[in-house]
């Protein structure tokens, strides 16, 4: 009987391969990743918005302002017009878009 050699311990073939952060990528494919990212997310920032401005500014429909507060007991207090009108001013929206 022949004695047949074995092959290199696995451990070897481990060192020889490159992590994925070593692996070479072209500038150009990594920058064209990073703007099609950019772009996908930035996609919901510019669609939700701009639903809510197309509903009220051409459907006409009403903007959503707060009714009330939840107090610490879990009860629900409505606010009255005048609390409603001072809480709507109060708004980072209504400081961006005005108020109609």
């Amino acid at each position: 009987m022949s004695h047949i050699p074995l092959p290199p311990p696995k451990s070897n073939l481990k060192s020889m391969r490159k992590p994925m952060t070593e692996k070479v990528i072209p500038k150009e494919v990594v920058h064209r990743a990073k703007s099609i990212r950019l772009m996908l997310l930035s996609l919901p920032f510019l669609i939700f918005p701009g639903i809510e401005l197309y509903n009220r500014l051409a459907l006409g429909k009403e903007r959503k302002i707060q009714i009330g507060e939840i107090l610490e007991d879990g009860t629900l207090r409505e606010f009255g017009e005048l609390e409603k009108l001072e809480k709507d001013k109060q708004t980072w929206g209504t400081w961006l878009f005005g108020e109609k």
